[in-house]
This record gives C-alpha cells, sequence and structure tokens, in this order.
C-alpha cells in the first residue's frame, strides 16, 4: 500500500459504541481489534472521514435539521436500536 492511500485510509475513523461510550479508531487500529471489539459487546456504529466530519460540523452551511453531522453523535453514541428504545 503507497503512503498516499494509507494516509487516505486512516483519516477515516471507524467509530464502535458500548452502553454510551465510543471509542474511534484509524484502519489499523480497527483492523486489528474489530473482532476483539464484538467478543466484547461493542457495536461499529459509524464509518466517518474525519477531515469532511470537522469541515461539515464547523463551517456555516444550510442543514435540514435532523441531516447536520452534529445529530449523529448521538447514533455514533447508542445506535438506532438504543434511540428507540
Amino acid at each position: 500500500m503507497t503512503d498516499n492511500v494509507r494516509n487516505q485510509i486512516n483519516r477515516v475513523l471507524f467509530v464502535y459504541a458500548r452502553e454510551g461510550i465510543i471509542k474511534c479508531l484509524n484502519y489499523d487500529e480497527a483492523t486489528q481489534i474489530a473482532e476483539q471489539l464484538k467478543r466484547e459487546g461493542w457495536t461499529h456504529t459509524a464509518t466517518i472521514d474525519s477531515a469532511r466530519w470537522i469541515e461539515a460540523i464547523v463551517n456555516p452551511r444550510e442543514f435540514e435539521d435532523d441531516d447536520h453531522p452534529k445529530w449523529l453523535f448521538d447514533e455514533m453514541r447508542f445506535g438506532w436500536k438504543e434511540r428507540a428504545k
């Protein structure tokens, strides 16, 4: 894998949640411990491009109320199943 490809992959974050707590892992970290996290009850709740995520939150843009990236925080922490309870 070239350095350029690795840099692009490693800015992607894999978000895992368990009981309202999150872990954000880069590609290398996630591929090493994904199975262990599943066994420990962690759920993969989101995959985000960290650069685009920060841009979307910080830059003033028009979003529908429920489309704004800030609303994904609850989804990352609890997942759809938990939010529906």
